[in-house]
């Protein structure tokens, strides 16, 4: 009997250490996954700042265009489209032949984010 009494306490022991255990590792779990959904949030907004600013220098280059082919304007710029903002430089050369290059380097700004979009336009 007394055998029996011992065999029972001892057990008892047991299961507080596993109940312990098992919180251990739901914590970890936890805070694992938690630290991978900030940083896909995070990822999210850097991406969204990204588009923006790609956007917003593809209008500079757009804009860059109709300048040359409307207007005759070579001249470098910048400008606004939204919260984004652009900078563009142009710059010719002559290409052998009776053709002209012009190159045109657009950069869209948005937040802390840059992107930059290169066109090369020959006539």
């Amino acid at each position: 009997m007394l055998n029996l009494l011992k065999n029972r306490e001892s057990k008892k022991g047991v299961s507080l250490y596993l109940v312990v255990l098992i919180l251990c590792f739901s914590t970890v779990i936890f805070l694992t996954l938690t630290s991978i959904v900030v940083s896909q949030v995070k990822m999210v907004f850097t991406i969204s700042d990204s588009i923006i600013s790609f956007y917003g220098a593809d209008t500079g280059a757009e804009r860059a265009l109709y300048n040359i082919r409307q207007k005759n304007n070579y001249n470098s710029f910048n400008g606004n489209i939204g919260l984004a903002s652009y900078d563009v430089n142009i710059s010719t050369s002559t290409v052998p032949g009776p053709m002209t290059e012009v190159q045109i380097i657009s950069g869209g700004n948005y937040r802390n984010t840059r992107r930059t979009v290169q066109l090369i336009y020959q006539y």
